[in-house]
């Protein structure tokens, strides 16, 4: 239960700079290249060799795009959040 406070915490500490500085797009120079890859693969799939040095994210992104009804830039967003917050728990541990 600690564990999962604590990811709790993470991450709306990382989700609250959004709205708290007035942020309405995903933060970091490469989310257009992801954006790009995420559309590359689901129109293609992960055969295309652009694609193939980093299949399990463009794929996890790809797939919650085709899944969730928002635009590709905002599900890139929220998972930078969720990555940051996993990262944060396995860098504590």
């Amino acid at each position: 239960m600690p564990i999962a406070a604590a990811c709790g915490l993470l991450l709306l500490t990382y989700l609250s700079a959004y709205p708290l500085k007035g942020w309405h797009g995903p933060l970091g120079a490469d989310t257009p290249v992801y954006v790009w890859w995420s559309r590359l693969a689901s129109a293609l799939g992960l055969r295309v060799p652009a694609l193939q040095s980093r299949p399990g994210t463009i794929g996890l992104l790809a797939v919650f795009s085709s899944l969730v009804p928002e635009a590709p830039s905002a599900v890139i967003a929220s998972s930078t959040v969720a990555f940051a917050a996993a990262l944060a728990l396995a860098a504590g541990s």
